[in-house]
Order: C-alpha cells, then structure tokens, then sequence
C-alpha cells in the first residue's frame, strides 16, 4: 500500500512496535482502500459498457457491421391435410397467415401443395409479414414495429440479394515476383521491371531484392525502398509498402477486411437501417427500386400450445371448390423478445477490444497466406486450440499462434517471422501473436486396384495425381491446406475422374509413418506413442538391418527387411499382438490403446538359429543396428488426419500395386 509505506517514514523503530502506531496505520491502510474502491466505482460507472443504454451500444454495434438480433421469434410446425371430399389439387402459398382464436398470427414459411390423401408439415414463424418498397438513395431508412431480423429479405431491382460478406485486400494482392529500384539504362525511373504511376492493376505487387531509391514518373518525389519491402499499385499510383508495412489508408485503402455483395441491417430507436454494398455480383444500387420484407412479431406474447392455428382465408382447388382444411401444430418454441443489455455489453467490448482491425482466425489466415514469404498457414486461437485438444475447460490466454511454411513446405528462417510479425502489427488486435513451430506429420498411401487399360501408366498418372495432394500451389488453387486433414476419397474421385486409364478396383488407404529415432539393436525393449486416432491392428512396422550370413561357402554382408505385422485381438478395438512375418508363434510386440511396444530380446525371434525365413537360411550373427520404421493404420480409412493439433503433412512415399 502507498499509504503505509509513507506513514512508515514518520515514525523510528522504537515507535514502531507501539499500539498507537499500528492503530493509525490499521485505519489509513482501511482509509486508503475506502477511497481508492470509491474512485474505481465512479471511474466504472462513467466506463462499463454495460453502463451505457441499449439503444447506445445497439448503433455502436451498427456502426461496426455487426449483426444483431432485435427480436427471436416462436416457430411451430403446422401440418396440414384435405378432409374428407373429392378434391382436386390445392395450393396454400408462402407467406400466408393462420390464426388462433385469441388473434395471435403466424406465417407460413413455405409453399404446400396438397392433393387428396397428402399431409404437408411445414414451419410457421409468429407474426405478420410487413413489405416496404421505394427508391434505394444510400441506404433505406423507415419505421418497423418488433422486427425479426431473421426472416428478412430485400430485393434490389426485382432481385434478392444476401446478406453483405466481407473480403480482406491482402486476398486480392497480386504477386508478380521481383523488384529493384534501380533504373534500366532506357527508362530514366520506375526501377527493374519498368513500373510507372497510372499503368497497373489495383493489387499488383512485386518483393523488393535490393535497396535503392526511384521515382514511378517524371514529376513524382523519389521514393526509398529496403530490401524486404513491397511495392504495391493502389489503383493510380505505386506505391511502397515498408517491410513494417506500416500502410496508411491513402496508400492502399482497402488493408482491412471490407463489405460487399450484399445487405446489412440494424434496428435502432424504432427504425429498420439497410445499407447494401456493392461488388463484382451487385451493381450500384442507388437509384434502383428496392422491396425490403420482414415478420413483425409478438415475441414472448406469441407462444401458442398444440393444436390451437387455423387459417386466416379460405381455398379452393383446381376445380373452384372450397376445401376443407385439417391442421395441426406443435406447441411453439420458446421466443426471446431482445438480446439482454448484458449481452450487448459483450459483443461490443468483443467488437472494440479483439475485431479492430485483422483480428478473426479466418483473417489471419488470409493475411499470412498473402505475404509472399509463406507458402502455407494455421492459425489458432484459444477457441481453436480448445475444439482441437478435446480438453473439458477452455482456457483463455489471448494468444494466436501462428504456424507457417515457405513455398517449399519448409519452415521459416527466425529473421522472417521477425520480418512478418513487425509487418502485421499495425493491423492487428490486441491479441498476443506467437509463431510457433509446426509438427511435420509423414504419411504414406497405399493404392491397389484389379485391372486397368496400361499398367505402368496408370501407375505413374495415379502418383502423379496423388503427390499433387501435397503441392502447396495445387492445394491453395483448391482452396485447401497442408495443415487440414487428407481426404482419401477426394483423391480416388479426382482419379477417377480425369485419369485417361480405364482401371476397376481402385482403393486407398492411408498410414502415418515414423522412423524410430534411434538405431534398434538385439536386447533392447522399446516404446512409441502412435497418433490418438490410429486403430491397432491396422498398421505394420519394417525392421531393416544388415547381418551376415554364408553364400555359396563364403560369409557376406547383406541387408535384410522384415515385416513386424499388427494382428488384431477378436473382439478388441484397442489393442492387438505384432507377429514377425516369418515367426507368427510367439508375439514380438503389441499396441494398445496408443501405445506400442516391442521386445527384441526374444533369441528365437533376432539371432541366429531362430529365423524360420527360408532366404535367410544361414545367417551367422543376430542383428545390429537395425532402422525400425512405423507405418500406422487410420481409425477412419476414409480420412487421413495430421495427427495432431499443429501437425502439418508431408508425403513420405506412394505405394501402388495390382491385386
């Protein structure tokens, strides 16, 4: 406490120990957490969000582009049948009206088509469908009594259009390789290759490779460039982009994640808001007319119990007859008439404090997939991290981590990271940003297949198709990642699809592989954890060693492989014995659960004398320094996982044989 170590100052040792003097000091230490509680009372009285009106954080939030719900509606779900009569085909069209008798409306939400014997369940929301048109001039203002956000719909020129999506620039950068600044003897500025203001293409970028200095036209200042930097078109003039990539918004205005394509509505203070943006699918809307529709609803005042709609008109069938209608409905959801102030509070502080600027996994990832160092990206964040652990509790630390490859799938040298979390810090939130390492998972994949028009060529075209899984370039034009899991059917499709080789039987299966880290030799035991979802009995290990063995009278050196085969336990899907392939008596080893282990001091099993492989007949020493090598079955044979929550595939090999 400040006060105490003040007060302290006024008194010697002796005074010290007296009563009187732990009295006072007892009252000030109270007095001063009286006063400073106090203050942070007032200090949050006048800061708290949660302080602030609804109406207040609801245009914040509006301000912002964030979506929030007015009202939640009750929906039932009403089936409908003809009664009893010769009745030809009725239609009941969406959006038409059914009641109770106490006057509470609901909406169906789709068209029903009925012919005699037919009954059609559809949903009904609570409320009456309001329509409001007119002429679209920057934004559509009007007043709305209880909206449901949820149900509603705008039309621009006759056609409806979505909800607003957002792009982030750094998605629309166009890199065309590399720059110097300086001059080519023909050109007196614009650097190496020639760039000049007012010819490009907004987005086009190059990588700097030098230091230097230049100017993009003849009246333009000369501009300072570092290796490392960007030089970016921003629509009229070139531009550059420091390796801090400190951009201003005059430089390139859309650095940050912008709206297009679409509506964004808000309610505030009695009135609806709808702003559309336009985009590559929308054109400019002013001056177009617009049909904006939306239920009106009662919320909590319009749950209903079974049984209790009929409705509002009557119908008649193909025939001009008068139908009798027989309905029924369920009892009503539960509606909600607004988000609580309390939750309002969140999602502005949620707003204010972590969505500035880049700060959602998806944007990050957009960012780092962007810049021209990496080839590849995970991003993963408290929510991330905790779906991907299976952990029971959250845990909240405020850290992104971020796990990156160069182009090549390798990963990136310390001054680049460095490079790329100093360029990223203007635009990030507040969250903690950590680059973290990666977990290189290897795997392998085994193709069989029964007949084909041209053997060998249907084998190469299969691993060539299937090696592309790992291409970064490929992956990213398929809009996939090296850091997602491997799906094996995708791959037997896009085979079967473009390969120019009939083929019948085709299958895969895929394995994770992993060389033990360490030389095995005769006497040791040893343990590996496999993946969490890797299912024993699915799997194999390789033993490879040399030994020596006689030939033709002489001793010689050879190199020898054996197959250690995972056998399942009839009834077991955790466990299962592993079998050398030439000696299925006696188990050398077993994987339960995620654990395997293996035992090579068995002498009948790796030394001489106990090798039942008729190839190796004559072996005259056991086994040293052998190379063990695991390859693991899947759970799931339909995907291949990375194995781990910053796990990162690799192909290790392709194995394809005719069966």
């Amino acid at each position: 406490m400040a006060f105490l170590n003040q007060f302290a100052t006024y008194f010697n040792a002796q005074e010290k120990e007296t009563e009187l003097y732990q009295l006072w000091s007892s009252i000030g230490v109270n007095m001063e957490k009286a006063i400073l509680e106090e203050q942070n009372r007032i200090n949050a009285e006048f800061t708290d969000i949660n302080n602030f009106s609804e109406d207040t954080m609801r245009s914040w939030l509006a301000f912002f582009l964030q979506k929030i719900p007015y009202r939640t509606t009750a929906t039932t779900q009403v089936s409908v049948s003809l009664d009893d009569g010769d009745y030809a085909r009725t239609t009941i069209n969406k959006y038409d009206e059914l009641t109770t008798d106490d006057g509470v409306i609901y909406t169906l939400m789709e068209d029903i088509v009925l012919l005699e014997g037919d009954i059609r369940t559809v949903t009904a929301v609570q409320g009456t469908r309001i329509t409001e048109t007119g002429t679209y001039h920057s934004i559509i203002k009007f007043q709305a009594n209880n909206p449901d956000l949820s149900y509603l719909t705008v039309k621009i020129n006759g056609e409806e259009i979505p909800e607003v999506s957002y792009e982030t620039s750094y998605d629309q950068l166009s890199f065309l390789g590399s720059w110097k600044p300086q001059k080519e003897i023909e050109h007196d500025y614009g650097g190496t290759p020639y760039l000049q203001d007012e010819y490009g293409i907004k987005g086009e970028a190059y990588w700097v490779i030098a230091d230097g200095e230049t100017k993009f036209s003849v009246e333009g200042l000369p501009i300072e460039f570092r290796r490392g930097d960007l030089v970016v078109y921003d629509g009229e003039k070139w531009q550059r982009s420091a390796y801090t990539n400190k951009l201003s918004p005059i430089q390139f205005a859309d650095t940050f994640a912008v709206p297009r394509n679409g509506y964004f509505a808000y309610y505030y203070d009695g009135y609806l808001y709808i702003k559309v943006f336009a985009g590559t699918e929308i054109n400019n809307p002013n001056g177009q007319p617009y049909e904006v529709s939306y239920i009106k609803s009662d919320g909590i005042q319009g749950e209903i119990e079974e049984n209790q709609l009929h409705f509002v008109s009557s119908y008649e069938d193909l025939n001009e007859n008068t139908v009798k209608l027989v309905v029924t409905n369920t009892k009503s959801s539960v509606a909600i008439n607004e988000p609580s102030t309390g939750k309002l509070g969140l999602y502005l502080k949620q707003r204010l404090y972590s969505s500035i600027n880049v700060s959602s996994v998806p944007e990050y990832t957009a960012w780092f997939n962007a810049q021209p160092e990496v080839g590849d990206c995970l991003v993963l964040s408290d929510y991330e991290r905790w779906v991907r652990q299976g952990k029971t509790t959250m845990e909240v630390t405020g850290i992104v981590d971020i796990y990156l490859v160069d182009p090549n799938g390798n990963s990136l040298a310390s001054d680049v990271k460095e490079r790329l979390l100093e360029r990223i810090e203007p635009y990030k939130d507040i969250a903690v940003l950590q680059i973290s390492e990666f977990t290189p998972v290897e795997q392998h994949l085994a193709f069989e297949y029964s007949t084909t028009t041209s053997m060998e060529s249907f084998e190469q075209f299969v691993k060539a198709k299937a090696s592309q899984y790992y291409n970064l370039a490929y992956l990213q034009s398929k809009d996939s990642s090296l850091f997602e899991n491997l799906d094996l059917a995708a791959i037997i499709q896009d085979i079967q699809q473009t390969s120019p080789y009939a083929s019948t039987g085709l299958i895969l299966k895929g394995y994770h592989y992993l060389r033990y880290h360490e030389l095995v030799s005769y006497g040791m035991r040893i343990s590996q954890e496999s993946y969490a979802d890797e299912r024993p009995g699915r799997g194999w290990c390789t033993l490879t060693y040399k030994t020596k063995k006689i030939i033709d009278g002489e001793e010689k050196e050879v190199e020898v492989t054996r197959i250690l085969e995972e056998v399942e336990i009839a009834g077991s899907l955790v466990s299962c014995q592993i079998y050398d392939e030439y000696n299925t008596a006696v188990p050398v080893g077993s994987h339960v659960e995620k654990l395997v282990t293996l035992d090579f001091t068995n002498p009948q099993l790796y030394s001489s004398g106990g090798v039942s492989d008729p190839n190796l007949a004559g072996e005259t020493v056991p086994m040293t320094d052998a190379v063990l090598e695991f390859y693991w079955g899947m759970e799931n044979e339909g995907i291949l996982s990375i194995g781990d929550e910053k796990g990162l595939r690799k192909l290790h090999s392709i194995d394809i044989k005719k069966v």
